[in-house]
């Protein structure tokens, strides 16, 4: 009777392991190689920086979480970064990218990773307009291309302001595990004056 009990016990251990596991594998982000190459500086040529003609946002992205540190370096480059657009523009409204440039774990934790989102407002001109982050160049960056359109949509001539905020949530991993630590949102806000002109 007591080895029933014991094979029982095994058994529920075995399968909740396994579950967790699974579940585990199931949800892990894409894993971001480290570049240390990557600086706010050397993500846009240089000519484009102090300039009033573009239109982007560069910076640094810090995490800490069970002794944990990891730092990022993220690029937020809307409209192609055009600063006045055709009304009949058709395109990427917004592109972000980010790059992990610093890491330290400690034990028991192997590395870090993350989960973000894009979601923008007012969306009336996006084709999605919520987006999640993806392995475009891996293993070194997530990124994310929405799409959108000023074609046949009632806008006026003028600035319009879209608010763009990405949600960050770091990633801790213990060999196949990983916790979730504290999630971070970078509000952005970017003008765009549509034009009167027309597409020849």
């Amino acid at each position: 009777m007591r080895l029933m009990y014991k094979v029982a016990a095994i058994a529920i251990v075995l399968v909740f392991f396994s579950s967790f596991t699974a579940i585990s594998l199931y949800n892990e982000p894409s894993t971001i190689a480290l570049s240390p190459d990557k600086t706010p500086y050397n993500l846009l040529s240089s000519y484009e920086y102090n300039s009033s003609n573009y239109n982007y946002k560069v910076g640094y992205l810090n995490f800490s979480g069970y002794g944990n540190r990891v730092s990022y370096v993220y690029l937020v480059f809307p409209f192609q970064g055009s600063k006045v657009v055709d009304r009949n523009y058709t395109g990427p409204f917004l592109y972000f990218s980010i790059f992990k440039v610093s890491q330290k774990t400690s034990f028991p934790f192997s590395n870090t990773s993350l989960f973000a989102s894009i979601q923008i407002n007012p969306d009336a001109y996006l084709t999605s307009s919520k987006s999640s982050l993806v392995p475009q160049t891996l293993p070194y960056s997530l990124s994310s291309l929405i799409q959108g359109s000023f074609a046949n949509k009632p806008v006026g001539t003028g600035n319009l302001t879209f608010r763009f905020n990405i949600t960050v949530t770091p990633v801790f991993n213990i060999g196949l595990y990983h916790i979730s630590g504290r999630t971070q949102t970078l509000p952005f806000q970017f003008k765009v004056n549509v034009s009167n002109s027309t597409k020849s």
